[in-house]
């Protein structure tokens, strides 16, 4: 872990893209965008996590050499980033797209693909609840049209016999559709949540109400300002 967070807290990753503005290098975008993808998972997904299990699947236990400030640090400005990805993602529906769709040409292909990573890192956060789920098409299609923008490895998982022309082709089909994707995910884990975790809170939080990040804090406490 970096134990200087700045550049995480710069502009709490709305304006990750804009490289002259905030000064960040490509590694440190794709870091984020890959961040981004944890979160995106975690907003969509079958099961609540906290700001610490977000940070151990980012970091792994490298996390806890760092001191309790920067930790609390990180956790803050995730848990914000977490509810502006939920609240984009219940405003915007079927037309939500993460942020790096603003990007172009191979930095946009490059990025999704950091992005799906996290978004896969996020789901093996609780990859039980995650495996629980029915057979359901739409589900699987958005679950597929994710995962293999993957760069390698489990990314030629998805259809044995694809070609690398054939993956790059539906890679380049499928990029525009990720945060319609992403939105799919999320509506069909909401009429689950009853039965695996408990309704989530959807209406807006009082200052003394328990943060929805997760952290335990007070919302006045925690992702409010």
């Amino acid at each position: 872990m970096r134990e200087n967070v700045d550049w995480v807290l710069k502009q709490g990753f709305r304006d990750v893209l804009q490289r002259s503005s905030v000064g960040l290098t490509a590694e440190e975008i794709a870091e984020l965008t890959y961040m981004d993808g944890i979160l995106t998972a975690a907003a969509v997904g079958p099961v609540r996590t906290t700001p610490l299990d977000w940070l151990r699947a980012y970091q792994g236990d490298a996390f806890k050499d760092s001191d309790p400030v920067t930790i609390q640090a990180l956790m803050s400005v995730y848990g914000l980033r977490y509810n502006q990805i939920l609240a984009a993602i219940r405003a915007e529906k079927s037309d939500y797209q993460p942020d790096f769709a603003e990007a172009e040409g191979n930095d946009a292909e490059t990025l999704a693909g950091d992005w799906a990573s996290g978004f896969l890192r996020g789901m093996k956060i609780n990859i039980a609840a995650w495996d629980s789920r029915p057979d359901d098409g739409r589900l699987e299609l958005a679950l597929l049209k994710i995962v293999m923008h993957i760069r390698g490895g489990e990314a030629h998982t998805f259809k044995p016999g694809t070609t690398s022309e054939e993956l790059k082709a539906a890679r380049r089909a499928s990029l525009p559709m990720l945060g319609r994707y992403a939105y799919d995910i999320y509506c069909f884990w909401q009429g689950r949540l009853d039965q695996l975790n408990g309704p989530r809170v959807v209406g807006k939080l009082g200052r003394n109400d328990p943060c929805s990040c997760g952290s335990g804090k007070k919302y006045k406490k925690c992702c409010l300002n």
